[in-house]
């Protein structure tokens, strides 16, 4: 189960007058003032307008003493020079109060505030804008000390006069509607709070333009609220321009920009980007603790921002750290009764709850309810927040009666406020669930799992539109919990309703990222906007230049000039931009699709195997469910296969294969673990469409022995997808190969006489492609379908020796790109280096310690040894190094290309990302455009492998076979010639 997680924003209404070039003003107006003592004396009214006036710039860059020093001296000189009752002494009084507003010294703010309230009236009447600025003052510090109802009133006392004065289109106003905003915000009335923030936004855009810090102010505002109703893509947009106008008006170090990194630090959490988020969130720190001292209350906004964000990475300790340092700053600046300290005492509760403290976890979280009780009315969001959490915490306990009471108090709060989209309500919806399948009242979990999963859909389908498929990946991390718990349910309790709902769940969200990027891709090319694909092909250089750097060392980088950091703020704005783009949002944005749909497309003799892996929690075990669907299946059936543990065993590597591969009796069983379980749903089927998970992505299925010593794929025709919703995409016309690009038999060396190094372990006794060794059989194996194509008129082009090169690969893309591209070359796919290992220096060692497993995935070209083994900067000026990883592949524009064949080892293989599919070499083609790969999931043979592509394009070029067809016959030639199945099993389709 989940907490809720009550941010602490401090939105504090700070009026900035002076900008630009503050040092040399500084400088100026201090020669000025001295120039003015000397000429007027000390006491004369222009030295105290002086004062006033380089007070508000140190008060504006945090100097409050040297400010607090010129505005008494300004006062003593007006108290002198005029009678009590005067204008300038009021306009002091006013000037002191912002000061010890900033200084957090609020009962002396409000005794200056009142002391010019004592005088304007008198003088300018009840409408004057200095009255209205007053109230305004007044109303900042009873919001920020948690007095909401009086921080209204004076809000609105300074509206009303400035509507009267000013004509509507003043920014007094929009600074009024802003903070008047803040409240209506921080009392959980969003709807309210962006209609005013927008108010805000319309004015001072008229009068300002586009590039002022007002501006950025109002979109900041924006940007929070956004970010507090789950709405991320506007809250990113909004916070960006306010960051940037920011930056580019006041420079890097000013509290503003502060602010709206702390803010952009909590969407990037709430997306679970958390790098991204700690950045943002540490610059945001460093810029307060330059600019406050340790005590101020926007510190303990940042140490709260940090505190949640280490507690949603598992960091306690960190957390807990911020925590306390949060709850110190607050308790000393406000009083122990005050909301902020409550929502301190809400997080704390968080962190003890994920550490398992439930008892003091439930301290913290009625220390927090009872200040919102005594702050806010009985219907607050607030006090749903914690509500919500000291149900979480009865339930850690056993406690189920009790959790679903409080549960209950939340989201009758809620409901009152939010519909039942507000992810805070689907979040407590979950986990009620949870709690009534714990206390064996399934029938009540399963409804409400009826409500929460479409709106997990929904929200998930429209955050994806403006996510860059970096960010997809971390968001789905986000959501992995709420649907393991939800297919577990289903599982063990689920109705019919429910297995269908699952179904439907597995179907819409299983390689999703892939999807939106393939759709991305080919959406783009469609709509044919210059402005559109530009900003594509900006992307795609950043990308690639990332890919490479990735393979670079600190000095070659430095050499070349590329600037990481730079580079990855550009990738990230520029997906951002691209997203954005009207038309392609509505044609990515994809129809929800249901299981009777793939059901109808079936044929009777066909059925879909959709394989899931979830934790099982009624077994503390990892699973693997089968869910099967036929022509005539009335629900989807939900079949319990081999546990994580089992497959483990199976797939144990033995002789540099799979276990099962290699003995027959760990075949068998194996085959009753995995596949007798599925075969009463199977009878009269001959086709079976599978979408694997987990690490069922690593078995050929065809290769499994049943009861009869028969192989499965003696008996089915199998076909592989990355989700099963591929099954609808629409059928490709019979193919007209024209061209193929055949790679083999490459030079690795630059006929550079050095021990050869291998990318994985050494293979014995065998000419395996997975080092660096040459390969012979590749030559004969291009040599031999070079003939075949040329016999059909297939335009052909042989790469080998030096010519495969990363240079040359990506001169044949996009129009250039051929029908067919072939590498016959060594492969692998790199695991991580464990403890012992983290010293490996060079490229080898840049790759197997990069998180991004795409640069783990990889193709040997020309000269890789030169760069594995000596590891030379580089072989050529363009930095090209004789490794084609995945990623760098992804960078290719290959969607005129139907056909790409990895005659390599491993190239299946790759780190599996749950129901997102298998991050390799495979995955990185698909991205790059191409229609079918066809990729091995182990060490292959050279002879055997050399045999099989030939029989294998003799099946698709000369018998025209579709893709699938031609493989398939080319391994039961194979079986029927009595190869073995790691021979021939190996090899997959991905269509």
């Amino acid at each position: 189960m989940r907490a809720f997680i009550f941010c602490f924003l401090m939105a504090i209404c700070l009026i900035n007058n002076v900008h630009g070039q503050r040092d040399s003003l500084i400088m100026e107006l201090e020669k000025t003032l001295q120039a003015q003592i000397d000429s007027l004396g000390e006491e004369h009214l222009d030295v105290a307008v002086l004062c006033d006036s380089l007070g508000w710039i140190y008060m504006d860059i945090g100097d409050y003493v040297q400010a607090d020093s010129l505005f008494i001296k300004a006062l003593e000189i007006k108290i002198k020079k005029f009678q009590e009752k005067n204008s300038h002494i009021a306009d002091s009084y006013n000037n002191l109060g912002v000061l010890h507003y900033y200084m957090s010294d609020y009962d002396k703010a409000i005794s200056f505030h009142n002391k010019a309230l004592n005088i304007w009236p008198e003088i300018l009447g009840e409408q004057d804008s200095n009255i209205a600025t007053t109230y305004n003052n007044l109303g900042n510090i009873y919001y920020t000390t948690g007095h909401y109802e009086e921080a209204i009133s004076f809000h609105n006392r300074a509206l009303s006069i400035w509507l009267r004065v000013s004509g509507g289109k003043h920014p007094n106003l929009a600074n009024s509607y802003n903070n008047l905003g803040n409240i209506y915000s921080i009392l959980g009335d969003n709807e309210e709070a962006i209609k005013l923030y927008g108010k805000a936004l319309n004015i001072d855009l008229e009068v300002f333009g586009e590039k002022h810090p007002y501006i950025a102010h109002s979109y900041n505002n924006l940007g929070d609220v956004y970010m507090k109703i789950g709405d991320y893509e506007k809250a990113i947009s909004c916070l960006n321009k306010a960051l940037n106008i920011y930056l580019k008006a006041l420079g890097e170090k000013h509290h503003y920009a502060a602010n709206s990194y702390n803010i952009l630090g909590y969407v990037y959490g709430g997306i679970g980007n958390y790098e991204k988020a700690i950045s943002c969130l540490e610059k945001a720190l460093n810029i307060r603790l330059n600019v406050f001292d340790e005590k101020h209350p926007t510190l303990a906004d940042s140490y709260i921002a940090l505190g949640l964000t280490y507690n949603e990475t598992g960091d306690y300790e960190k957390a807990i750290s911020y925590l306390n340092k949060s709850l110190d700053i607050l308790i000393d600046v406000f009083d122990e009764k005050h909301s902020f300290v409550a929502i301190s005492y809400n997080n704390l509760g968080l962190t003890y709850y994920e550490t398992g403290d439930y008892e003091k976890a439930i301290s913290y979280f009625n220390k927090a309810s009872d200040i919102f009780i005594d702050v806010f009315d009985e219907k607050h969001n607030s006090l749903a927040t914690s509500y919500g959490n000291i149900g979480l915490a009865y339930n850690g306990m056993g406690n189920y009666e009790k959790a679903i009471n409080y549960y209950n108090k939340a989201l009758d709060i809620w409901l009152g406020i939010f519909d039942k989209k507000h992810s805070s309500v689907m979040l407590c919806y979950e986990n009620v669930s949870i709690t009534y399948e714990e206390s064996h009242n399934y029938k009540i979990a399963d409804s409400l799992w009826h409500i929460t999963i479409p709106q997990n859909i929904e929200h998930l389908q429209k955050t994806y539109l403006f996510l860059s498929e970096k960010q997809r990946i971390k968001y789905l991390k986000t959501l992995n919990k709420t649907y393991n718990n939800f297919y577990s349910f289903t599982t063990n309790h689920g109705t019919d309703n429910t297995k269908e709902l699952a179904a439907n769940l597995l179907l819409n969200t299983k390689a999703l990222d892939l999807d939106y990027s393939l759709n991305t891709r080919k959406l783009i090319k469609q709509i044919n906007d210059d402005s559109l694909s530009n900003t594509s092909r900006e992307l795609t250089i950043i990308n690639n230049q990332l890919a490479k750097a990735e393979t670079m060392s600190e000095e070659e980088l430095k050499k070349i000039g590329w600037d990481i950091t730079e580079k990855r703020e550009k990738q990230e704005k520029l997906a951002f931009q691209m997203l954005q783009h009207p038309e392609l949002r509505k044609k990515l944005n994809p129809e929800t699709i249901e299981w009777q749909d793939i059901q109808n497309h079936l044929e009777v003799d066909e059925a879909t195997i959709d394989f899931m892996d979830i934790y099982d929690r009624k077994d503390s075990t990892w699973v693997y469910y089968a869910i099967i669907t036929t022509k005539n299946t009335v629900n989807p059936e939900f079949i319990r296969i081999v546990d994580d543990n089992t497959l483990d065993t199976y797939l144990a590597s033995r002789k540099n294969f799979p276990r099962y591969l290699t003995e027959t009796f760990d075949n068998s069983n194996f085959y009753e673990q995995l596949w007798r379980p599925l075969i009463p749903h199977l009878k009269g089927i001959k086709t079976i469409h599978l979408s694997p998970a987990g690490r069922l992505h690593n078995v050929a299925f065809e290769a499994l022995l049943n009861e009869d010593k028969q192989y499965l794929s003696d008996k089915y025709e199998f076909r592989y997808y990355s989700a099963m919703r591929d099954l609808l995409k629409e059928k490709q016309k019979a193919v007209k190969y024209e061209s193929a690009v055949l790679i083999g038999n490459i030079d690795y060396d630059l006929s550079y006489n050095t021990p050869k190094e291998e990318i994985l372990e050494e293979k014995e006794g065998r000419s395996i492609r997975s080092g660096f060794d040459s390969l012979p059989g590749t030559r004969e194996e291009i040599y031999n379908l070079d003939s075949i194509c040329r016999e059909l008129d297939i335009k052909t082009i042989i790469l080998e020796g030096q010519y495969p090169t990363e240079d040359t690969i990506s001169y044949f893309i996009r129009d250039k790109a051929p029908s067919i591209y072939h590498f016959a070359t060594h492969g692998g796919f790199l695991s991580p280096p464990d403890a012992l290992d983290l010293h490996i220096e060079g490229i080898s060692g840049r790759l197997r310690t990069s998180d991004n497993p795409l640069q783990r995935s990889l193709l040997v070209l020309h000269g890789g040894n030169y760069r594995w083994a000596k590891n030379e900067p580089a072989i050529r000026s363009n930095g090209e190094d004789g490794i084609l990883t995945a990623l760098e592949v992804t960078g290719l524009d290959l969607q005129n290309t139907n056909l790409v064949v990895l005659s390599a080892c491993e190239t299946a293989k790759g780190k599996v990302y749950n129901t997102e599919g298998v991050f390799g070499l495979q995955r990185a083609f698909k991205l790059a455009g191409v229609d079918n790969v066809i990729a091995s999931l182990w060490n292959v043979d050279d002879e055997t492998t050399k045999e099989l592509m030939i029989r294998f394009y003799t099946n698709l070029l000369e018998k025209k076979m579709e893709v699938a067809t031609a493989l398939r016959e080319a391994k039961k030639s194979m079986r029927e010639d009595d190869y073995q199945p790691k021979d021939w099993a190996g090899f997959i389709l991905i269509e």
